[in-house]
């Protein structure tokens, strides 16, 4: 992220300019144009939440917190939790719509401060 950001707006706007370059590249990395560095970094994720979420069942409740374009929400969706996603730029979670869940799944915007919700509505929170 950039150097100097320093109020919740300046961080939001941020993010919303990043969003124009895409789903994956806005949360990535702006210059992968190929895509071989999202590759791998979405091939990462996907085994890091495959073994560090093993033993949470089905149709259980993850916050997604900072979820960008949903990428980690779609992937939490594919191991059949019901995810609830939350990021401060209304911008990038315009990105959601292009992913597909199978599950209910909530996406939000907040604040940067006050979650909108109590966590312990959550069996579990990924980053």
């Amino acid at each position: 992220m950039a150097e100097g950001l320093k109020s919740i707006k300046d961080i939001r706007g941020y993010w919303d300019n990043e969003a124009g370059l895409g789903p994956d590249r806005s949360v990535i990395d702006r210059n992968d144009n190929k895509g071989n560095k999202i590759k791998y970094i979405n091939r990462l994720r996907d085994k890091v939440v495959r073994d560090e979420l093993k033993g949470l069942p089905p149709s259980s409740r993850v916050l997604d917190l900072g979820c960008g374009s949903g990428n980690l929400s779609r992937t939490l969706d594919k191991k059949g939790f019901c995810v609830t996603g939350i990021d401060i730029s209304l911008e990038i979670l315009k990105l959601t719509k292009h992913q597909t869940f199978r599950h209910p799944s909530l996406f939000a915007q907040y604040d940067g401060k006050h979650l909108p919700f109590s966590t312990s509505c959550f069996d579990a929170c990924g980053r």
